[in-house]
């Protein structure tokens, strides 16, 4: 069983903005430049719990607190938190309440 969350994040550009040479067209560049805004770019991040057991709700809820964890910069570090969502038992489905 396979419990997939995918969002995008945005990161940084890494490309260079070009400059002026031999200084022609200064005033016409900064002109371009300061009506064009750099596009802001969005990569694909994936977090996957891949288990023998289907517990689709259980896996769904650790998925959303790993990623609540992430976004909100909290000061637990994500391996502490994975770390105890894999010490935890999970009880056997239909088994003793």
């Amino acid at each position: 069983y396979c419990t997939c969350f995918t969002f995008w994040e945005a990161v940084e550009s890494l490309q260079p903005q070009s400059q002026a040479r031999n200084g022609e067209g200064d005033q016409e560049e900064e002109e371009t430049s300061s009506l064009v805004q750099p596009a802001q770019l969005f990569a694909p991040k994936s977090l996957v719990l891949v288990s023998r057991l289907d517990h689709a709700e259980v896996f769904r809820n650790s998925l959303g607190l790993i990623y609540t964890i992430y976004v909100d910069g909290l000061s637990v570090s994500l391996e502490n938190v994975i770390g105890n969502l894999l010490t935890c038992t999970i009880p056997i489905t239909g088994g003793a309440q």
